[in-house]
């Protein structure tokens, strides 16, 4: 993980990967309990330790993506100054296609609107060979959507919404999102 530095410091600048091009692609995800700490998301031990226990559960065939950041704005107590910011809005926007029964129910029971507040979610880049560990009190919210036309599919859409200075961090993807 990187530190980061307050007021404007600068920290190094990765340019040795001009001809590298990051795309998106984003496959499964791990929910994690709020209060939870896996000491190395890294490791499948770990994690499976985390889910074994009842405190994660891990979510593939999915699709997931992460919305740009919203800016939580006050204004700034020195005059002549922009407005000062304080955090950032964020979200991740979740597809799952998988629209029976039982995952409806499961969706339902980590929603939000039942109270739930979870503490970490592990996104797994099918794209690259990577993870993005977003931390922080997080929500989920969304439901069920049925379209009009039978040229349409059913599907799950949800979100994780949470607040964070800092982007996601990419890490080395962990071994169980390929077991």
């Amino acid at each position: 993980m990187s530190s980061i530095q307050s007021c404007g410091e600068f920290l190094d600048y990765d340019e040795s990967n001009v001809c590298t091009e990051y795309t998106g692609g984003n496959d499964a995800m791990i929910l994690v309990k709020q209060g939870v700490t896996i000491n190395d998301t890294t490791s499948q031990t770990d994690v499976q330790n985390a889910i074994d226990a009842g405190n994660a559960k891990l979510i593939s065939g999915i699709k997931v993506s992460i919305e740009a950041p919203e800016p939580v704005r006050v204004d700034n107590s020195r005059a002549c100054s922009p407005q000062a910011v304080l955090t950032y809005n964020r979200t991740a926007q979740i597809i799952d296609g998988k629209a029976n029964a039982t995952n409806i129910d499961f969706w339902n029971a980590v929603d939000a609107s039942q109270g739930a507040v979870w503490g970490m979610a592990i996104v797994h880049s099918c794209a690259h060979a990577e993870q993005l560990i977003i931390s922080g009190n997080i929500l989920v919210l969304g439901g069920l959507i049925n379209p009009l036309s039978d040229e349409e599919s059913q599907q799950i859409e949800r979100s994780l919404e949470w607040k964070s200075k800092s982007d996601p961090q990419k890490e080395t993807e962990n071994p169980i999102f390929n077991a």
